[in-house]
């Protein structure tokens, strides 16, 4: 199933263009291939760093009243792709000048993804409510993650 969803769920057919479902061109080209294997090569190495990382921040922030990490949930082991800190108030115009001044120090933060809801495209979609959802786009700023941050110190 999997495989045929990736090939645009077409059908087998001489000539026709014939889909049975909705399908997506996820096929992955030779070249990324090979960069995901010798990405994998390296996973442990990858890994390490990037917890590396986390506790170095988890560390940094132990003492901060306003924010805290979002932490490795319990009988889980996480990769920590993004290291998630969190205003404890939501705060937009806060959190907008925290990266304001750390880009300014040259550190590339990120906001959390914007809502969905909120782009243009979307405004008229129908939606339930999504306090939640711009309660957390207020409050997260995701810190530098890079395994590169600690390569040498691995």
């Amino acid at each position: 199933l999997a495989q045929h969803l990736t090939t645009t769920a077409k059908l087998k057919h001489k000539w026709e263009y014939l889909h049975d479902q909705i399908g997506y061109n996820y096929r992955m080209s030779n070249v990324n291939a090979a960069v995901g294997c010798a990405q994998l090569e390296n996973i442990t190495k990858i890994l390490k760093a990037k917890r590396k990382n986390f506790l170095h921040y988890k560390n940094f922030f132990k003492k901060e009243k306003d924010f805290f990490l979002l932490d490795e949930p319990h009988e889980s082991k996480s990769n920590f792709w993004l290291v998630a800190l969190i205003l404890k108030k939501p705060n937009l115009k806060l959190k907008n000048s925290i990266l304001s001044y750390l880009y300014k120090k040259g550190y590339e933060c990120r906001p959390i993804w914007k809502p969905l809801h909120t782009l243009a495209m979307f405004k008229k979609s129908p939606r339930d409510s999504l306090l939640v959802t711009e309660k957390i786009y207020k409050s997260v700023i995701n810190l530098p993650s890079s395994p590169v941050l600690n390569y040498s110190k691995s």
